[in-house]
């Protein structure tokens, strides 16, 4: 029985705020103020009814109205949640009932002693650097309003009496003032805690999701990857005889050519996910940005004529920026290759350099079908999201992730614009070299 009381209690002064503030602190003034509120008002209840049974009613009716307004006070506090606004009202009608009854006297000179009740609460509410003001303020209320009317209209103590209490409430409040220092100190290491906990359990999530998304691109990109190989290594097998040499010869190159395509996949996937995991670093050095166009345009380069695609490239020679050079070749790798891609026959692509402030700018246009409106905007959306946030909910393939990610290694940006029926134009920075 005595249990299920405890517990009851507790759930309802307690459990009903620990929700209701982010950190420690608030959660622990949340508790003590709900506990503080209580206790006052059994001991205003307790004091009200003396006074009656004393025809005191001056006593009574102060006393009624300071429990009126705490009690509006906790309805403000429980609905509102104004716990700032809630603390500091509590602690002025703690401190207007203790400097009454102090003054007055109380019940044969006991008033004074209600003082000692001050330290813990307003610590422990308003914090140390405040409430100790607080408590001086108060102290030095107390003895200039009892020594100036001493006998008149404040309670006659005697001195002996007056120092014996001012020596507990220094003492009682020194001890509250460790006692919240000791335990600000807790909470500060308890909320980091907290923070990391709550911090892994948002990676912990975070991967979960982009390792299914992940999966989901690797898997669609892979697939189409190794379409063209398959099927050239088909029609190999089935019509090698009917084949003559130069109809083997193609064949042996597309399947040569999508080999080399899916290795530097692979690899850039290896890399990526080794960047992700801060296992491989990036390192950056100096970089002739023709070299890297060239060396590029090379593994497209059966695609390019059989396409008959026109390829422009204004680039000056000596033209050098300061960037991881395999992480700069996947970018322009898998741009040139959407853009080869996209682009219908005779069409032309432009890759371009223009030097930006500290930056190389970087471009390849193409003049392709373009992206459509709503597809642009989640390429937009997945290009502006945080890497620490849920990523590639919105990308549109894993050369988006592995564009976004070296462009951020190398700090630079990227942005693309694009229009139907006028092409494509990827553009991305990455530091000059000095």
């Amino acid at each position: 029985m005595t249990k299920d009381l405890f517990s009851g209690t507790k759930i309802w002064l307690i459990n009903a705020d620990l929700d209701l503030y982010s950190s420690l602190n608030g959660k622990k003034k949340s508790v003590f103020l709900s506990i503080f509120y209580y206790l006052m008002s059994v001991v205003l209840v307790f004091f009200i009814i003396m006074s009656m049974v004393r025809t005191d009613y001056r006593h009574a009716l102060i006393d009624s109205s300071i429990l009126t307004c705490i009690s509006a006070a906790y309805f403000l506090f429980r609905k509102k949640k104004m716990l700032a606004f809630s603390s500091h009202f509590f602690v002025f009608c703690l401190a207007a009932v203790i400097v009454f009854y102090s003054i007055t006297g109380g019940i044969e000179h006991t008033g004074l002693l209600f003082s000692l009740l001050m330290p813990l609460p307003i610590l422990l509410l308003l914090g140390r650097k405040r409430g100790i003001v607080i408590l001086f303020a108060f102290l030095v209320v107390i003895i200039t309003c009892i020594s100036i009317g001493r006998g008149q209209w404040a309670a006659d103590y005697s001195y002996n009496y007056l120092l014996r209490v001012a020596i507990c409430f220094i003492l009682i409040s020194f001890l509250a003032y460790l006692n919240e220092m000791v335990f600000e100190q807790i909470y500060l290491r308890l909320q980091k805690t907290a923070e990391s906990l709550e911090k892994s359990r948002e990676d912990y999530k975070n991967l979960s999701i982009n390792r299914e998304k992940f999966l989901s691109i690797i898997s669609h990109d892979l697939k189409n990857q190794l379409a063209g190989f398959y099927s050239a290594s088909e029609m190999l097998d089935k019509n090698y005889t009917e084949l003559d040499e130069s109809g083997r010869k193609d064949l042996i190159h597309t399947m040569a050519d999508s080999s080399e395509k899916n290795m530097h996949l692979l690899h850039d996937l290896l890399r990526w996910t080794m960047i992700k995991e801060d296992t491989f670093p990036c390192k950056p050095s100096l970089v002739k940005i023709e070299k890297v166009y060239r060396e590029v345009l090379e593994l497209f380069e059966s695609e390019i004529e059989k396409k008959k695609i026109s390829v422009f490239l204004k680039v000056k020679s000596n033209s050098e920026v300061f960037a991881d050079y395999d992480m700069l070749c996947a970018i322009v790798r898998n741009l040139v290759s959407n853009a080869v891609k996209y682009t219908h026959e005779n069409g032309q692509i432009t890759i371009k350099a223009k030097e930006k402030g500290d930056f190389m700018e970087i471009s390849v246009t193409d003049n392709g079908p373009g992206i459509p409106a709503p597809t642009l905007e989640r390429i937009q959306q997945a290009l502006s999201i945080k890497p620490n946030d849920i990523l590639y909910e919105n990308s549109t393939g894993i050369g988006l992730l592995l564009i976004k990610e070296f462009v951020q290694c190398n700090n630079g940006k990227i942005k693309i614009d694009s229009s139907e029926s006028k092409g494509t134009s990827v553009a991305f920075s990455v530091p000059l070299a000095d």
